[in-house]
């Protein structure tokens, strides 16, 4: 939600003028997600010893993945795109940066590479919740257990495009947030005690509402920018 967030610093023509027109802040969209894929990789690298060149490359790749959904955003905010067509697209595009990493690194790298996805959002999540659960965080053994059951959970991307979803398919996507969660938190109450599980069934409501506010907000943004267009 990067884009939203510097859109909402100014006001809406401006916005969608530094949505719509601004190069330059297309390039720092770039350079940071760039920068923060060199982090999220490094330990990666240098485990399978890429070369220098192999490792821009892949930084790259990411890097343009996100400049790609950038341009789609700009694309349904000025009515060149809809959104059907901006989530294929979407999806279009991960399986072709995915293809190109599994070509640049190979079959048995690419598996490290997908790991380390996985792993990452799961160890983030397993912190955010621990951070609200406060006296009663996950630790030791069933902290790596939880971690396991979320790795193992099916990618859902989230990001400015689906502010453009009807409110049918934002209800369905949230279904399948709240579906997931509860299959996870079913599972984990073999080894979270009583009130982690409670806790954590509290929190994950929380989050869904969070979500949605965001979600909602995001979308008054949007109808903003789009009067300020006409």
């Amino acid at each position: 939600m990067a884009l939203l967030r510097e859109a909402e610093s100014s006001s809406p023509g401006g916005a969608l003028s530094t949505v719509l027109n601004n190069p330059a802040q297309r390039e720092l969209t770039r350079i940071q997600a760039r920068e923060s894929a060199k982090t999220k990789y490094a330990e990666m690298v240098r485990n399978l010893k890429l070369s220098p060149e192999a490792a821009d490359k892949l930084f790259d790749l990411v890097a343009d993945q996100e400049t790609k959904k950038e341009g789609l955003f700009s694309e349904l905010l000025s009515g060149e795109k809809d959104v059907a067509a901006a989530l294929e697209d979407r999806t279009r595009s991960k399986k072709e940066m995915n293809d190109r990493i599994r070509a640049l690194l190979g079959d048995a790298n690419y598996e490290q590479y997908e790991h380390v996805n996985r792993d990452a959002d799961a160890e983030e999540t397993v912190n955010l919740l621990n951070r609200d659960l406060g006296t009663n965080a996950i630790s030791g053994e069933p902290r790596e257990k939880l971690k396991g059951l979320l790795a193992a959970l099916p990618e859902i991307p989230m990001d400015g495009i689906d502010l453009f979803r009807s409110k049918e398919s934002l209800a369905a996507l949230f279904q399948q947030f709240e579906d997931l969660g509860n299959g996870i938190l079913q599972q984990a109450s073999a080894f979270l005690t009583p009130e982690q599980l409670s806790a954590a069934y509290a929190v994950r409501s929380n989050h869904i509402n969070m979500y949605r506010s965001q979600i909602t907000l995001g979308q008054q943004l949007v109808g903003k920018l789009r009067e300020a267009q006409q």
